[in-house]
């Protein structure tokens, strides 16, 4: 609760994004030729990744080199994006 954050989601989901959506996260778009089954969360020097299959999966990753390497990443992916 009351955490502040940047969000990408796939364009087809502009309407789900927009419903959940507060003044405190940031969300931005990309196009929808990339459908994702999975989802990254990073925090701090955590990174949890969920495969929304069938049989849901998730892992978690503590370590602050891994994090900033997925930092780093999320920041490409977000400069590429719009709003």
């Amino acid at each position: 609760k009351n955490m502040k954050g940047k969000i990408i989601f796939n364009e087809s989901l502009r309407n789900f994004a927009n419903e959940i959506n507060d003044v405190s996260n940031e969300i931005r778009f990309l196009k929808n030729a990339f459908e994702p089954l999975t989802e990254i969360i990073i925090y701090d020097i955590y990174v949890a990744t969920i495969v929304w299959s069938k049989n849901p999966i998730g892992t978690l990753i503590e370590n602050e080199e891994v994090a900033k390497s997925y930092k780093r990443y999320f920041e490409v992916l977000w400069k590429q994006t719009k709003k």
